[in-house]
């Protein structure tokens, strides 16, 4: 009988120290998100760092990284978060929006158009996409795709 108890205590403490940990998780989330906002990007990152250490499956954790390693200037490990993202959830749309913006930024146009066409197929409502898309369309030439997506954007 007592060591029925004492694994029953066991039971009941680790899944005690589990829902600390899930706890913790979503509080360096927030507290990321916070510090991010309020400009404390050294803070932001370091809050984010472990809410990814101790959730490594959260893409939201790794998207909202990616744009604090953007604001720092870090634009490949941004990339690198975003994709990470997209890999842990392929709808994450905000990732797929971030990333596509940077890989425009460094001139890899089939890439920036790749994620702007996964948007604009997993939201065809998506206006932002829409006008990325005939940017890029329009620095290729290829006016009337531009045209296109300039229009449906004004349609939204």
């Amino acid at each position: 009988m007592k060591m029925k108890i004492l694994l029953f205590c066991t039971l009941v403490w680790m899944l005690h120290l589990t829902a600390f940990s899930q706890q913790d998780t979503n509080d360096y989330f927030k507290e990321g998100k916070t510090k991010w906002h309020a400009g404390d990007l050294e803070g932001a990152l370091a809050s984010l760092n472990k809410a990814v250490e101790t959730k490594p499956g959260d893409a939201k954790a790794y998207t909202v990284r990616g744009c604090v390693k953007v604001d720092k200037g870090d634009k490949d490990g941004a990339i690198d978060d975003f994709s990470r993202a997209i890999e842990l959830n392929t709808n994450c749309v905000n990732a797929y929006m971030a990333r596509g913006a940077l890989w425009a930024k460094k001139k890899d146009t089939i890439k920036a158009l790749a994620d702007f066409n996964k948007i604009i197929q997993l939201d065809p409502h998506n206006a932002y996409a829409y006008c990325m898309r005939g940017g890029l369309s329009g620095k290729k030439g290829d006016f009337d795709a531009a045209l296109n997506d300039f229009s449906r954007a004004i349609e939204l």
